[in-house]
Protein backbone atom coordinates (compact mmCIF):
# COMPACT_ATOMS: atom_id res chain seq x y z
CA UNK A 1 0.00 0.00 0.00
CA UNK A 2 3.04 2.43 0.48
CA UNK A 3 4.19 2.02 -2.74
CA UNK A 4 0.91 2.46 -3.86
CA UNK A 5 0.45 5.97 -2.55
CA UNK A 6 4.01 7.18 -3.27
CA UNK A 7 3.47 5.95 -7.43
CA UNK A 8 0.15 8.46 -6.13
CA UNK A 9 2.44 11.63 -5.18
CA UNK A 10 4.31 11.63 -7.70
CA UNK A 11 1.38 11.24 -10.34
CA UNK A 12 -0.52 14.03 -8.18
CA UNK A 13 2.45 16.34 -8.55
CA UNK A 14 3.67 15.75 -12.22
CA UNK A 15 -0.05 16.65 -12.71
CA UNK A 16 0.22 19.79 -10.81
CA UNK A 17 3.87 20.86 -12.16
CA UNK A 18 2.08 19.72 -15.86
CA UNK A 19 -0.78 22.13 -15.16
CA UNK A 20 1.29 25.06 -14.09
CA UNK A 21 3.77 24.84 -16.77
CA UNK A 22 1.04 24.64 -19.17
CA UNK A 23 -0.80 27.84 -17.35
CA UNK A 24 3.14 29.70 -17.97
CA UNK A 25 3.06 28.82 -21.29
CA UNK A 26 -0.40 29.90 -22.07
CA UNK A 27 0.22 33.26 -20.58
CA UNK A 28 3.79 33.86 -22.28
CA UNK A 29 2.32 33.12 -25.71
CA UNK A 30 -0.28 35.01 -25.40
CA UNK A 31 1.53 38.36 -23.99
CA UNK A 32 4.08 37.58 -26.96
CA UNK A 33 1.54 37.06 -29.36
CA UNK A 34 -0.69 40.10 -28.40
CA UNK A 35 2.95 42.84 -28.37
CA UNK A 36 3.99 41.06 -31.48
CA UNK A 37 0.80 41.89 -33.22
CA UNK A 38 0.36 45.44 -31.55
CA UNK A 39 3.67 47.08 -31.74
CA UNK A 40 5.08 45.09 -34.88
CA UNK A 41 1.76 44.40 -36.85
CA UNK A 42 3.12 40.75 -37.35
CA UNK A 43 1.16 38.30 -34.97
CA UNK A 44 2.52 34.80 -34.13
CA UNK A 45 0.36 33.08 -36.58
CA UNK A 46 0.60 29.36 -34.40
CA UNK A 47 -0.23 31.02 -31.08
CA UNK A 48 -3.78 31.06 -31.06
CA UNK A 49 -3.90 27.15 -32.00
CA UNK A 50 -1.30 26.14 -29.76
CA UNK A 51 -2.94 28.47 -26.78
CA UNK A 52 -6.07 26.61 -27.61
CA UNK A 53 -4.76 22.97 -27.55
CA UNK A 54 -2.83 23.87 -24.24
CA UNK A 55 -5.63 25.32 -22.99
CA UNK A 56 -7.95 21.86 -23.63
CA UNK A 57 -5.20 20.23 -21.76
CA UNK A 58 -5.16 22.08 -18.80
CA UNK A 59 -8.90 21.49 -18.31
CA UNK A 60 -8.57 18.28 -18.41
CA UNK A 61 -5.27 16.94 -16.81
CA UNK A 62 -6.40 20.13 -14.08
CA UNK A 63 -9.68 18.63 -13.49
CA UNK A 64 -7.49 15.60 -11.79
CA UNK A 65 -5.76 17.96 -9.47
CA UNK A 66 -9.63 19.78 -8.71
CA UNK A 67 -10.42 16.37 -7.92
CA UNK A 68 -7.78 15.60 -5.02
CA UNK A 69 -9.31 18.70 -3.03
CA UNK A 70 -12.88 18.07 -4.03
CA UNK A 71 -12.73 20.79 -5.89
CA UNK A 72 -15.62 20.45 -8.20
CA UNK A 73 -18.35 22.33 -8.51
CA UNK A 74 -21.10 19.83 -6.70
CA UNK A 75 -25.29 20.68 -5.74
CA UNK A 76 -23.88 19.28 -2.68
CA UNK A 77 -27.98 20.82 -1.26
CA UNK A 78 -29.14 17.31 -0.30
CA UNK A 79 -25.87 16.62 1.00
CA UNK A 80 -26.19 19.72 3.47
CA UNK A 81 -29.57 18.37 4.18
CA UNK A 82 -28.85 15.21 5.41
CA UNK A 83 -27.96 14.74 9.35
CA UNK A 84 -26.59 11.27 9.68
CA UNK A 85 -23.23 10.93 8.75
CA UNK A 86 -23.91 7.71 7.40
CA UNK A 87 -26.39 8.63 4.66
CA UNK A 88 -23.94 11.65 3.89
CA UNK A 89 -21.10 9.15 3.22
CA UNK A 90 -23.18 7.11 1.32
CA UNK A 91 -24.14 10.00 -0.99
CA UNK A 92 -20.71 11.17 -1.36
CA UNK A 93 -19.53 7.73 -2.51
CA UNK A 94 -22.73 7.66 -4.91
CA UNK A 95 -21.79 10.61 -6.53
CA UNK A 96 -18.24 9.98 -7.13
CA UNK A 97 -18.75 6.33 -8.19
CA UNK A 98 -21.05 7.60 -10.95
CA UNK A 99 -18.13 10.57 -12.12
CA UNK A 100 -16.07 7.87 -12.39
CA UNK A 101 -18.22 5.15 -14.11
CA UNK A 102 -18.88 7.60 -16.86
CA UNK A 103 -15.13 8.47 -17.05
CA UNK A 104 -14.69 4.54 -17.57
CA UNK A 105 -17.57 4.64 -20.19
CA UNK A 106 -15.93 7.55 -21.89
CA UNK A 107 -12.69 6.21 -22.18
CA UNK A 108 -13.23 4.09 -24.76
CA UNK A 109 -14.65 7.02 -27.18
CA UNK A 110 -11.61 8.98 -26.21
CA UNK A 111 -9.24 6.21 -27.64
CA UNK A 112 -11.31 5.84 -30.59
CA UNK A 113 -11.33 9.80 -31.39
CA UNK A 114 -7.61 9.50 -30.70
CA UNK A 115 -7.00 6.84 -33.11
CA UNK A 116 -9.46 7.97 -35.88
CA UNK A 117 -9.14 11.59 -35.69
CA UNK A 118 -5.71 11.60 -34.51
CA UNK A 119 -4.41 11.36 -38.49
CA UNK A 120 -5.10 14.41 -39.01
CA UNK A 121 -3.00 17.23 -38.77
CA UNK A 122 -3.42 20.76 -37.48
CA UNK A 123 -3.42 23.91 -39.51
CA UNK A 124 -0.63 26.39 -38.05
CA UNK A 125 0.95 24.35 -35.63
CA UNK A 126 1.46 20.92 -38.06
CA UNK A 127 0.79 19.04 -34.63
CA UNK A 128 -0.95 15.54 -35.36
CA UNK A 129 -4.16 16.11 -33.58
CA UNK A 130 -3.84 12.75 -31.79
CA UNK A 131 -1.56 15.15 -29.51
CA UNK A 132 -4.79 17.31 -28.92
CA UNK A 133 -7.36 13.95 -28.39
CA UNK A 134 -4.92 12.18 -25.82
CA UNK A 135 -5.58 14.82 -23.62
CA UNK A 136 -9.04 12.76 -22.50
CA UNK A 137 -7.89 9.08 -22.14
CA UNK A 138 -4.89 10.46 -19.80
CA UNK A 139 -7.05 12.89 -18.24
CA UNK A 140 -9.19 10.47 -17.27
CA UNK A 141 -7.00 8.15 -16.02
CA UNK A 142 -5.39 10.96 -13.59
CA UNK A 143 -8.66 11.37 -12.81
CA UNK A 144 -10.04 7.89 -11.63
CA UNK A 145 -6.82 7.44 -10.09
CA UNK A 146 -7.27 10.48 -7.66
CA UNK A 147 -10.70 9.42 -6.93
CA UNK A 148 -9.34 6.15 -5.88
CA UNK A 149 -7.12 7.93 -3.17
CA UNK A 150 -9.37 10.55 -2.58
CA UNK A 151 -12.69 9.22 -1.65
CA UNK A 152 -11.85 7.13 1.32
CA UNK A 153 -9.86 10.03 2.85
CA UNK A 154 -13.07 12.44 2.42
CA UNK A 155 -15.09 9.37 3.29
CA UNK A 156 -13.59 9.21 6.90
CA UNK A 157 -13.48 12.92 6.89
CA UNK A 158 -17.14 13.21 6.92
CA UNK A 159 -17.73 10.30 9.45
CA UNK A 160 -15.65 11.97 11.74
CA UNK A 161 -17.69 15.47 11.53
CA UNK A 162 -14.53 17.21 9.87
CA UNK A 163 -15.99 17.21 6.26
CA UNK A 164 -19.40 18.71 5.37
Amino acid sequence: MQLLKKIDMVIEKAVEYFCIALLAAIIILCFANTFMRYLFNSPIIWSEELTRYMSVWLAIVGAAATVRVDGHTALDILQGLIKNRKAKVALFVLTRAIVVLILIGLFPAGIAAMQTLGRSIASSTRLPMWVLYLSFPLGSVCMIIAYIRTVPEYTRMILRGEKE
